[in-house]
């Protein structure tokens, strides 16, 4: 069942991806399938807003995270780490990436994320955020 069926709350996924042009596009695959989507470009700004909220308003609580691997040449993998030593509470992780190291896919499965090699169709992207939303958010 989609959350864009009638009667269920949109899943919350914050998307970190400092490419706006990537972001854009999977915030729209992400929309169209009914999902509310939080998009930040910068670690910086996802760890304030995974910890005091945005503008303000109490601190968002996503159901998923979708992650670019490389912000500002910084690890996405470095990225999450630093996220749970800041105690954000960290809800399941999809990193996405065009990198194919074996030690970044590895690292990302300690952390237990999911790995998405980019470039990905749109079905790919829907079928992991499914797989890794809770049954009560998807």
């Amino acid at each position: 069942m989609s959350p864009k069926d009638e009667g269920m709350n949109p899943a919350q996924i914050l998307l970190i991806e400092d490419d706006q042009d990537m972001a854009d596009i999977m915030t729209c695959f992400l929309q169209l399938e009914g999902f509310m989507v939080h998009w930040v470009d910068s670690k910086a700004y996802a760890l304030q807003i995974l910890t005091e909220g945005p503008l303000g308003v109490p601190e968002l609580k996503p159901d998923l995270i979708v992650l670019d691997l490389w912000l500002d040449d910084e690890n996405g993998v470095d990225v999450v780490r630093e996220m749970r030593d800041n105690g954000a509470i960290i809800p399941p992780i999809l990193i996405a990436s065009a990198d194919t190291d074996d030690a970044i896919r590895n690292a990302a499965n300690e952390l237990g994320a999911r790995y998405l090699r980019k470039p990905f169709l749109r079905e790919q992207l829907l079928h992991n955020v499914h797989q890794l939303l809770p049954a009560s958010a998807a």
